[in-house]
């Protein structure tokens, strides 16, 4: 949401998740159209810190994130 409160505070154009988009642009008087042209999806990363690895709810979560995406990706 920094970008949307980055973008409300300045002239500046940005290209961010629609569901982020839709679901607080309101918030910050900013509203949303469509790109004018087509893009493939940008990737994901999760990231987090060695530290905070160590903590086993977060080692869980990238565990379970890690899997769930080989799941996906899986080719039929």
């Amino acid at each position: 949401m920094l970008a949307l409160e980055l973008v409300a505070r300045s002239d500046l154009i940005v290209a961010l998740p629609r569901q982020l988009v839709s679901r607080h642009a309101a918030r910050f008087g900013l509203t949303a159209v469509e790109l004018p042209l087509k893009r493939k999806a940008d990737p994901i990363q999760a990231v987090t810190t060695k530290a905070a690895m160590r903590e086993v709810g977060v080692a869980w979560l990238m565990g379970t994130l890690v899997r769930l995406v080989a799941i996906a990706t899986k080719p039929s």
